[in-house]
C-alpha cells in the first residue's frame, strides 16, 4: 500500500486527502476491512494507521463505510439464522406464545454469542417474515383482546388451544374491571365518544379549507367572494359555535359578519398566507392607505389578520400596473372599468389638497381628482364583468409621463361672454307636482314634529323621509379615475379635466351630455373656458354641486329678505 494515496482508491488525483489522526478512525476502518476482500488484504500487517501515516478520499471514505454497512458478515449471518431455526423448533412443539416473548429469546440466544438484535419495534415486520419462510406459513399470528399486547403465535391446527387461551384473557380482563362502577364506565366511554366526533369534524373542515376555492381576483374585497371562499361546513360550525341555539333575528348580519372574518382568518392561517382572503388584502390595504405605516401592517399581518407589506406593495403594483395597460390600450386615456357603456353617467373633479401650508412653503400636495358617477346599471352584465386580477411579484412601477400631462388650454386676451344655445324659457322654472309633493311631506312634518311634545314620536327629517319614500334607488357606481398632478384652479388643469371627461363620454356613450359638477370656484373657471371654445366643448354641460347650488340658494333668500 502506498500511504500518499488514498487508501481506498490508490489512485494518484488532484484532489484533496485527509489524514488518519485518531485511533478511533484507525481502529474503525480496520474492523470494517474484515468485511472487505480487497480493503483487508491491502491492509493486511497494518494495526495502527495514524502512525503509518495514511490518506483518505473524503467521498472514497463516505463510499467505504456505506458499502461496509449494507453487507454483514458471514459469521453473524449464521449465528442469526441458527438462532431462527432454534426458534422454529420450540414453536413446532405446539405451545402458544406471543411475539415479544419470542423476540427476547431470539435476543438471548444472539447476545451470547456477543451479536445484538436491535430493537423490537424496528425489527417486528422482518422478524415476522423471517419466522414465516422458516415454518412454510405453517403459524398464524392473532391479535390479542387487549390490542396493546404483542401478537399471538399457534400452529395451525390448534384452534382449540388458542380459544381457551383468550377465553382466559377475556376472564382477566372482566375481573379487573368489576372494580369500576357503570357510571364511570359509561362515562369514559362517552367522553371519549365525543372527542372522536370532534376529531373527525376538525379533520373533515380542514379537508374542506384545502379544497376551497381561492381568490382569483386579488382586487376584489365584496362579502360575495368571502362567502365564495368559505365552506358551507366551516361557517355552520363557527355559526353553531357563536350563536349555539338561539335564533336572534337582530344579532344575524352581525354574527354573519363575525363568522365570515373568523372563518377566513381559518383559511390563511392553515393554508400558510398562501391562500389571500377579502379580509386580509382590503384590512392590509386599507391600513396602509390610512398611516402609511410598514410596522403597523406587519405588526396586524403577525397575528394573523391581513396581508404582509410586501404583499401590499406587490397588490399596490398589480393594480398601478393594469390601470397603465388600459391607459394604453385606450389610446392613452384612462377609463374606469366598473362603467357600464351604452349608458348614461356623469363626471364629478375637485381639488385634494394635503398640508397645505409649511414654513418654508415646500412638502404640500396640491391636485385633482376626477370620478364618474353611474346610476340604475349596477347589477348588470356590463357593470359586474370585472377581469380577474393576479398578483404580481414587482413591488413598484414607474409610471407614464403621459399619465399626468397636462393639455394646453386655448389663450384668450379677451374675458369671453355667456354664450347658450338656447333662450330659456320662464315656464321652463315652474315646479313640476313632485316638488308639490314635496312641500306637502315637509309640511307634515314640521306639523307633527310640533304636535310631538316628547320629541320620540317622529323621526328626524331624514329618517322621517326614509319612512315615507316609495322609490328604491339603485346604487350607484362609482369609477376612479387617476389623480392629475397638478392644482385643480390652474385653466390647463381644468381644460385636461374637460377635455378627458369629453373623450370618455365618446368611447362609453357617444350621444350623451357630458356633465361635470363642479365647485364655485371651480365652475367658473371651467365655464370660461367652455365659453371660449365653444366648438370643442360642444356637449359639455358644466353645473354647481347640489350643495353649491343650496347654498346660492339661500343666499339668494337673504338677499330678497333684505
Amino acid at each position: 500500500m502506498n500511504s500518499s494515496f488514498c487508501i481506498f482508491c490508490q489512485n494518484d488525483t488532484p484532489e484533496k486527502t485527509c489524514m488518519i489522526a485518531t485511533m478511533e478512525v484507525s481502529q474503525k476502518i480496520i474492523a470494517c476491512a474484515q468485511n472487505d476482500h480487497v480493503i483487508r488484504c491491502r491492509l493486511d500487517g497494518y494495526s495502527d494507521l495514524v502512525a503509518a501515516d495514511a490518506r483518505y478520499h473524503l467521498k472514497c471514505y463516505v463510499k467505504f463505510f456505506r458499502k461496509s454497512q449494507s453487507r454483514k458478515p458471514d459469521e453473524e449471518m449464521r449465528i442469526r439464522n441458527n438462532a431462527i431455526k432454534r426458534l422454529c423448533a420450540r414453536i413446532t412443539t405446539g405451545d402458544i406464545y406471543n411475539l415479544a416473548a419470542v423476540w427476547e429469546q431470539y435476543s438471548d440466544i444472539l447476545s451470547e454469542h456477543g451479536v445484538e438484535a436491535g430493537q423490537y419495534s424496528n425489527c417486528k415486520s422482518w422478524f415476522k417474515d423471517k419466522l414465516k419462510d422458516q415454518l412454510n406459513d405453517k403459524i398464524d399470528f392473532v391479535p390479542q383482546l387487549d390490542q396493546r399486547q404483542p401478537q399471538l403465535i399457534f400452529l395451525k391446527g390448534s384452534e382449540k388451544q388458542l380459544i381457551q387461551t383468550l377465553k382466559d384473557q377475556a376472564d382477566e380482563l372482566n375481573e379487573s374491571r368489576e372494580g369500576l362502577s357503570l357510571q364511570d364506565s359509561r362515562e369514559t366511554i362517552t367522553q371519549k365518544e365525543e372527542m372522536l366526533a370532534v376529531y373527525h369534524t376538525a379533520i373533515q373542515i380542514r379537508a374542506d379549507v384545502k379544497e376551497s376555492p381561492t381568490l382569483n381576483n386579488c382586487s376584489s374585497v365584496t362579502v360575495d367572494d368571502a362567502e365564495h371562499m368559505v365552506p358551507n361546513r366551516l361557517f355552520m360550525f363557527l355559526n353553531v359555535l357563536l350563536t349555539g341555539d338561539e335564533d336572534d333575528c337582530v344579532e344575524e348580519k352581525k354574527t354573519r359578519t363575525l363568522v365570515l372574518s373568523i372563518a377566513q382568518d381559518i383559511i390563511y392561517a392553515l393554508s400558510k398566507g398562501k391562500k389571500i382572503t377579502p379580509k386580509h388584502t382590503g384590512l392590509g390595504m386599507a391600513i396602509h392607505q390610512a398611516t402609511r405605516s410598514k410596522n403597523l401592517v406587519n405588526l396586524v399581518h403577525n397575528a394573523g389578520h391581513c396581508i404582509s407589506y410586501d404583499q401590499v406593495r406587490r397588490l399596490d403594483t398589480t393594480l398601478a400596473k393594469k390601470a397603465l395597460d388600459q391607459y394604453s390600450e385606450n389610446g392613452n386615456m384612462p377609463i374606469p372599468t366598473n362603467i357600464a357603456p351604452g349608458h348614461f353617467f356623469q363626471f364629478s373633479a375637485d381639488n385634494i389638497d394635503i398640508i397645505e401650508e409649511t414654513l418654508d412653503g415646500r412638502g404640500t400636495f396640491h391636485a385633482t381628482q376626477m370620478v364618474a358617477f353611474q346610476r340604475a346599471v349596477a347589477n348588470t352584465e356590463e357593470a359586474t364583468n370585472v377581469e380577474e386580477v393576479k398578483l404580481c411579484p414587482e413591488k413598484s412601477l414607474k409610471s407614464s409621463v403621459d399619465l399626468h400631462a397636462l393639455i394646453q388650454a386655448p389663450h384668450s386676451d379677451v374675458r369671453p361672454t355667456p354664450v347658450f344655445e338656447e333662450q330659456a324659457q320662464v315656464e321652463d322654472l315652474n315646479p313640476e307636482s313632485p316638488c308639490e309633493i314635496a312641500k306637502v311631506k315637509d309640511l307634515a312634518w314640521l306639523l307633527a314634529r310640533m304636535r310631538d311634545s316628547s320629541g320620540t314620536g317622529v323621526p328626524s327629517w331624514t329618517g322621517y323621509n326614509q319612512v315615507v319614500t316609495t322609490v328604491s334607488e339603485e346604487l350607484t357606481t362609482v369609477g376612479y379615475l387617476p389623480i392629475l398632478n397638478a392644482p385643480a384652479h390652474d385653466k390647463d388643469t381644468l381644460w385636461t379635466v374637460l377635455m378627458r371627461c369629453l373623450h370618455i363620454s365618446l368611447i362609453l356613450n357617444p350621444g350623451q351630455s357630458t356633465v361635470v359638477p363642479f365647485d364655485e370656484q371651480l365652475y367658473s373657471k371651467a365655464k370660461e373656458l367652455q365659453w371660449t371654445n365653444p366648438e370643442m366643448c360642444k356637449g359639455l354641460f358644466l353645473r354647481l354641486g347640489g350643495f353649491h347650488i343650496a347654498k346660492k340658494l339661500h343666499a339668494s333668500y337673504w338677499q330678497a329678505l333684505r
